[in-house]
């Protein structure tokens, strides 16, 4: 009978993990519906910027200025939990990033809660802690952060910034990446195509001109492109984290409800048992009294 009391406790509470689990399963559906949005524009938006910026690099002459032999990692991870191996897969991608860097000092910027209890066990120089970002982000959450990499490399303060983070693929997958976004590099082949500028293909090539000051417009594209850039990083992190929740989440409902079938089945077989031995007593009690 304590049994069959036991198996009842579980079945009741695997029908609560379950529809916990489902509830976060809608939760994080609604947020990834809206979030994917975001990201369709973002990614038409960061192609045209990132090409204008190399434009411009093509008439920008080198800096007489010697930089820093530091660089910038700025390392998205999630701030909240139940999103599978995701967590730890940015974190094994960063860390082996680092150590095939050894000989490169590194400052790191956090976004998220994981990332900076990951930052606090590595021995770099931490420029910035942000684990306040919202999963859904908006331009203005991101306006501390991106002034604090410009003032760093407009400044000289910074050779390169790298950005690690999951690269959404789709609704199933995602991929670990660090990416390098600063300085903006081009081909040699190249060149031609981005120092000349056609209005169409039969026009003869003619130079871009500028009617500002070209390091103020070069500054100012570069402020755009950074906070477009880490913009559209963060939309694909939190495309990715949403994902992985809603489907880590189904998962899990999946496995209650299969979990829950199996112990349903196993208390028929345990009440079963009991009336068949109960049926048995009977029948021997009436034999012996007969």
């Amino acid at each position: 009978m304590s049994k069959l009391i036991e198996i009842k406790r579980r079945i009741k509470s695997t029908k609560n993990i379950r529809q916990v689990t489902r509830a976060m399963e809608m939760v994080a559906s609604v947020k990834f519906k809206k979030i994917n949005s975001s990201l369709k524009i973002s990614n038409k938006y960061i192609d045209p910027i990132e090409h204008t910026l190399k434009i411009l690099s093509t008439y920008k002459e080198k800096d007489i200025l010697s930089r820093s032999d530091q660089s910038i990692l700025i390392l998205i991870a999630p701030s909240k939990g139940f999103v599978g191996p995701l967590t730890i897969n940015i974190l094994n991608t960063a860390k082996m990033f680092l150590d095939q860097n050894k000989g490169k000092r590194f400052k790191i910027v956090t976004v998220g809660k994981k990332a900076s209890s990951f930052a606090k066990s590595m021995s770099k120089e931490v420029l910035g802690y942000y684990p306040g970002i919202p999963a859904i982000a908006s331009i203005n959450d991101l306006y501390e952060l991106t002034d604090l990499i410009i003032d760093e490399y407009v400044n000289n303060r910074a050779e390169n910034v790298y950005i690690c983070y999951p690269k959404f693929i789709n609704i199933l997958s995602n991929k670990v990446v660090v990416e390098k976004i600063l300085p903006i590099e081009y081909k040699e082949e190249e060149y031609e195509s981005l120092h000349f500028a056609k209005s169409e293909e039969k026009d003869s090539p003619s130079l871009y001109t500028f009617y500002q000051e070209f390091e103020e417009l070069y500054e100012s594209c570069i402020k755009t492109y950074i906070l477009s850039m880490i913009y559209a990083k963060k939309v694909e992190a939190s495309a990715s984290e949403h994902a992985s929740r809603m489907m880590t989440m189904r998962n899990a409902t999946d496995n209650a409800s299969k979990l829950n079938m199996e112990l349903q089945i196993e208390r028929n077989k345990v009440r079963q048992q009991s009336i068949t031995q109960e049926v048995i007593e009977i029948a021997s009690a009436s034999e012996n009294t007969i």
